[in-house]
């Protein structure tokens, strides 16, 4: 006999009708894509004050496979600041603080992100320019 069928004879109710309802993972108007059609939806970055961090916020469209982000952050002189690399991300919303190395100058700095699969190009890209500033006097 199938697991199920003693199991469902002990717990009341449709459990298993329940237990195997669809979760909603992404807004009822979005339908997930293929991994040729993914893209970012927005790409924000929200430098620290202590100019020793950066916040990324993401979102990407909803899809059926997980993609592969990677994220460089380049300095004033394109020299690499950080990176990062998501493997098979879960979800298409995406909060992430990336470390500076060393703690980075003053200046412009530009985020390169890049979605991805296996063995395939890039299907999206972006780009984001951002000011890393003086720390205020007095502040922490």
């Amino acid at each position: 006999m199938p697991v199920w069928g003693s199991v469902s004879k002990a717990l009341p109710g449709d459990w298993l009708a329940r237990l195997l309802m669809d979760v909603p993972l992404f807004e009822s108007d979005e339908i997930p894509l293929p991994p040729d059609k993914i893209r970012f939806k927005s790409v924000r970055v929200s430098p620290y004050p202590d100019r020793t961090r950066v916040r990324l916020d993401l979102r990407l469209t909803p899809f059926l496979e997980r993609p592969n982000i990677d994220i460089v952050i380049l300095d004033s002189v394109g020299d690499e600041a950080a990176s990062a690399k998501v493997i098979e991300n879960l979800d298409p919303s995406l909060r992430l603080t990336l470390h500076l190395r060393p703690a980075g100058p003053p200046g412009a700095y530009t985020a390169r992100l890049a979605l991805s699969y296996p063995d395939q190009d890039p299907v999206d890209q972006a780009e984001v320019a951002f000011e890393l500033k003086l720390a205020e006097e007095g502040g922490a």
